[in-house]
């Protein structure tokens, strides 16, 4: 179970407060059993935070877990001088979508991320991976691992009275809220199998 440690929605240049909290939450996190913590630290220019990634990583590994650099990555100006940076400071795993919205488009990236990077650094793709592409992205990229949300919806019929909304999607799902959909999963399974056979 690998934990996200991330205090607000928006970027990733955290101020004093937010940083304070995400080490409280991750020291909490792997005292409670998470084998790892997903996270990221950028500077204002979107470079990263060497200090604040180091000493996450350090917390992590003395809890014997694996630090993942999460697709803060994805806005840094230049990503093989960051993954570089990662990989001196001993971060296990990064996820990206190859700087692109979705993993498809960024397949190109993360590519060479893995050529040059993947003996050193484990480089997992994410962001838009579906049963439907999961195939073309594994070949494309030469990876061996898969991030995705596997998103379904459910209606919640308290979401919405007459004159108040609740609603925090939106149309056609405004109704609904968003959940891990268990069929998505084991069809994202069988296509990364089949495609791992082939």
């Amino acid at each position: 179970v690998i934990a996200m440690v991330r205090p607000r929605a928006g970027g990733f240049c955290y101020d004093a407060d937010e940083k304070e909290i995400m080490f409280a939450e991750a020291k909490n996190l792997l005292e409670n059993g998470a084998d790892g913590l997903a996270f990221g630290f950028l500077n204002a220019d979107g470079g990263i935070d060497l200090e604040n990634t180091r000493k996450m990583v350090e917390l992590i590994h003395r809890h014997r877990g694996t630090a993942v650099f999460h697709r803060a990555i994805d806005v840094t100006p230049d990503i093989d001088a960051a993954v570089q940076m990662l990989i001196d400071l001993g971060v296990d795993r990064v996820l990206t979508s190859g700087q692109k919205a979705k993993a498809l488009n960024g397949a190109g990236v993360i590519a060479e991320l893995q050529e040059i990077y993947g003996d050193r650094i484990q480089i997992l793709p994410g962001s838009g991976i579906n049963a439907g592409n999961a195939a073309k992205i594994l070949e494309k990229t030469g990876v061996s691992q898969l991030h995705a949300s596997c998103r379904g919806y459910r209606p919640d019929p308290t979401t919405m009275g007459e004159d108040v909304s609740y609603a925090y999607l939106p149309a056609p799902h405004e109704g609904d809220y968003d959940v891990a959909d268990a069929e998505a999963v084991r069809a994202l399974c069988r296509a990364a199998d089949t495609a791992a056979a082939a």
